[in-house]
């Protein structure tokens, strides 16, 4: 990953989620992966058989997801997405998600937290400035989970890339300063088959089934598997810090002072040297003599740059993005592929993130061999999961 005097890219995953009226959260299980022994009734194909336990680190809360299922984690830790098997005869896209976000500041820095409505309208405005046609709000109603303060909202809209019209049905419930979150997003004509999968997870959602946030001493640094130091990294023009393992990663800082990257110190345990990198930057001139780019003009930006940079990516190809709204701000989550000009393969995981307020965009990002993805993801989710935003720029 490079450092540049425009925004970089990072690559973490907020899922936003789903819920239905009524559901009681029950206890799950303590280990991740656990059989839950749930059945399968009206789930796509009954292929899924029992059940298994999803438990995020992060946030301390569980849920059961049918064993059949493939299971993605956010890059950031926030959350999870699980979708059926493809030979089920779904769409692709579908999937039933959960998750949770800091619940921002309104202004940043100062103010009362967002209420449910106003972290919903964040998502319709995700949609409509992604391209999305035709978002129509089906239900906005205040409900309440297991004493909680919750919201269930229910949207469709309308894919331009690929024609196809889309259900989203979501339940929002604020404990403390977190909004946590459940979504099925399927097809209208699917969404008979789902609902049993759907409530069932909704029932096995818990809360409080660890400690948030476990202590970043005890954190592992990814290479060797060793407990490691940590240490935080600030940036002072940009208002944003993180922690990393200063013990195994080299810390390397912008001339410009607006960013930083990471190298290991024993860069022979990889296939390729991989770079961790995190900077800010100044909304850019969209060439029409205004300030200030929209988050997809910026992302082309980028793309090209990278096209054109000193050493040019060749082959490029994205193969994922996605609008998500980590921290309660807008941003695009994606991955992309490309060959350099000494032949070597690359993946850029990242997320470019965009404030309401002054124009400023924000990035982290993990670029390495795709061959050495599982091994660096579990590090560079924890970076990202210590990632803060305490105020504007300076």
């Amino acid at each position: 990953m490079r450092i540049r005097s425009r925004a970089v890219r990072i690559s973490f995953v907020f899922l936003f989620g789903f819920g239905l009226t009524g559901m009681i959260a029950a206890p799950c299980g303590r280990d991740h992966g656990r059989e839950a022994g749930l059945d399968n009734q009206g789930s796509p194909g009954h292929t899924e058989g029992k059940w298994k336990i999803y438990r995020n680190e992060r946030w301390g809360f569980c849920v059961a997801y049918p064993s059949g299922w493939s299971l993605l984690e956010g890059f950031d830790g926030a959350g999870m997405s699980a979708t059926p098997p493809q030979q089920t005869g779904v769409t692709k896209g579908t999937r039933i998600s959960a998750g949770a976000l800091p619940n921002q500041l309104l202004g940043m820095t100062s103010g009362p937290p967002r209420t449910l409505e106003q972290n919903f309208e964040i998502d319709l405005r995700a949609h409509r400035e992604s391209g999305d046609r035709d978002v129509q709000v089906l239900l906005e109603r205040r409900i309440s989970f297991s004493g909680l303060l919750a919201l269930t909202t229910a949207m469709r809209w309308t894919d331009p890339t690929r024609g196809l019209r889309w259900f989203e049905e979501t339940l929002w419930i604020m404990k403390k300063e977190a909004v946590y979150t459940v979504e099925l997003r399927c097809p209208p004509a699917e969404m008979p088959r789902l609902e049993a999968i759907h409530e069932k997870m909704v029932k096995t959602l818990a809360l409080d089934c660890q400690a948030a946030e476990p202590a970043l001493d005890s954190r592992r640094s990814g290479s060797g598997g060793q407990v490691r130091w940590w240490t935080t990294y600030r940036n002072g023009n940009y208002s944003f810090s993180l922690r990393f393992p200063a013990q195994d990663w080299t810390l390397y800082v912008g001339e410009d002072g607006n960013g930083m990257r990471l190298t290991p110190k024993d860069a022979t345990l990889f296939r390729l040297p991989p770079e961790i990198g995190a900077g800010g930057a100044v909304g850019q001139p969209n060439g029409k003599g205004k300030c200030c780019e929209t988050l997809e003009e910026d992302f082309q930006s980028i793309l090209e740059a990278m096209r054109q940079g000193p050493d040019p990516a060749q082959n490029l190809v994205v193969l994922s993005k996605k609008r998500t709204g980590p921290l309660g701000l807008p941003a695009i989550v994606s991955s992309v592929r490309y060959r350099n000009a000494s032949g070597g393969v690359w993946l850029d995981n990242e997320i470019l993130i965009h404030t309401r307020d002054d124009g400023t965009a924000y990035h982290l990002g993990l670029r390495c061999s795709p061959d050495d993805l599982p091994v660096l993801m579990p590090l560079f989710n924890k970076i990202v999961a210590t990632f803060r935003i305490p105020g504007p720029r300076a």
